[in-house]
């Protein structure tokens, strides 16, 4: 089978369908992936076809005032309910037209949310199967929820309608859509979902469908990383340090942010990592108790961390999780919240303290809390191994050669031509 992904986003969007495709490649199918250029060595890295997409999603976070883009700032615009109406329609429209480039000749075409938008009119325009993969559940179980999920897809249609239907006349050749929300067909149909987080750290909702399915984590291989020699000295000098990272967050107040992190590791009197990232910690090099660097693994890092303080997004909480690392986290969107609460809840981390909220005082309490208590490490830890002991890509890939013979279409390896 040919399978093209549309990983579009951040980090934490785009390292799961890149492993997702890597464990399409092992099991003999033809994948190519379009992503912005700063994924190319990952995606090639794990043998997989890469195609390019416009745009820069770290440019987006760290530039504000720039209007290119206009995709990744306008995504994030509309997922907190903001008029994405002001992005130029040509930098859309050309990130759709590389999309269609990459995913043409594909059988089955599998994105992630950001790419959504765009993915589902491109899979209408060449008849390929679509294929959502979510990275935490879309709605929890009950009617309430349902309705809440409908309210805020037609409010997301509302906004997105107009951009959308400019780009399928103009690119793609399709006819406009109707005011009517078009993304719920796929569940009306059917059409399979794959959920990739743990029912160790969510259960299954109830009253979801058939075609809704929970595979696991989707983790990359381990890579042939090498620490450098400085990380190995500071972590072999002293007790195992607070790991602290925002990921992919970005904000004016990088600078007020790592003080008052640096104040909350001098109140408790811990050593700590700071993984600057995209920019949320400002950093370089060793200082005493204190380590910054700008990236390293979180599967190696975490299993050396006393604690993590993070930002709840899906992919770092899952690395926390199965690295045996109590959290405390930090989050600056919803769907980091509700990973926050979903450790709470779990009573592998301290209760989530909001961006807006965040003191020293208050980080500090919370890594003396999730420190101070063995038992919340034993509870991280058991997690972990259950996250571990999964396999959430081959159980996704295993679905989803089970949706193309279900569709009618061949499932065929690379080495049979790819259909």
């Amino acid at each position: 089978m040919r399978f093209g992904i549309v990983a579009l986003g951040s980090q934490g969007d785009v390292h799961p369908l890149v492993a997702l495709g890597a464990g399409l490649v092992g099991a003999g199918h033809r994948v190519r992936v379009a992503a912005n250029d700063s994924y190319q060595a990952l995606i090639r890295g794990q043998g997989l076809d890469y195609a390019p997409v416009a745009g820069d999603p770290q440019g987006s976070l760290t530039d504000t005032a720039s209007q290119k883009n206009a995709y990744y700032k306008g995504h994030r615009a509309l997922s907190r309910g903001r008029d994405m109406k002001r992005a130029p329609v040509d930098e859309i429209a050309q990130v759709a037209r590389d999309c269609l480039q990459a995913c043409q000749d594909a059988d089955v075409i599998v994105s992630g949310v950001p790419g959504l938008p765009v993915a589902f009119h491109i899979a209408e325009k060449t008849g390929a199967l679509l294929v959502r993969g979510f990275p935490y559940p879309t709605r929890l179980a009950g009617r309430f929820q349902r309705a809440k999920l409908a309210v805020f897809r037609q409010f997301y249609w509302f906004f997105l309608r107009g951009l959308t239907n400019t780009v399928r006349r103009e690119v793609l050749g399709l006819p406009p859509l109707s005011w009517a929300d078009p993304f719920r067909q796929l569940d009306e149909q059917h059409r399979p979902a794959l959920f990739s987080f743990s029912t160790a750290v969510v259960p299954r909702p109830y009253d979801w469908g058939d075609w809704m399915h929970v595979t696991g984590y989707w983790f990359l291989p381990p890579s042939a990383w090498q620490p450098p020699a400085d990380l190995l000295a500071f972590l072999e000098a002293g007790p195992a340090p607070v790991v602290v990272t925002f990921g992919s967050q970005h904000g004016p107040e990088a600078e007020a942010m790592t003080d008052l992190t640096l104040e909350a590791l001098k109140q408790t009197n811990r050593r700590g990592v700071l993984v600057t990232g995209w920019g949320a910690l400002r950093g370089s090099g060793a200082n005493g108790d204190l380590f910054a660097l700008e990236w390293a693994p979180f599967d190696w890092l975490f299993q050396r961390a006393a604690a993590v303080v993070h930002h709840g997004g899906a992919g770092t909480t899952a690395l926390a999780l199965r690295g045996g690392a109590p959290s405390v986290v930090v989050p600056f969107y919803r769907d980091q919240a509700f990973w926050g609460q979903r450790v709470r809840a779990l009573g592998a981390g301290a209760r989530p303290i909001p961006y807006r909220e965040l003191t020293a005082e208050r980080l500090a309490s919370a890594i003396h809390e999730v420190l101070g208590d063995p038992d919340m490490r034993l509870r991280a830890s058991a997690i972990g191994q259950r996250i571990a002991a999964e396999d959430g890509v081959g159980e996704a890939v295993r679905i989803l050669e089970n949706a193309c013979a279900h569709s009618g279409k061949a499932v065929v390896g690379a080495g049979d031509g790819g259909r």
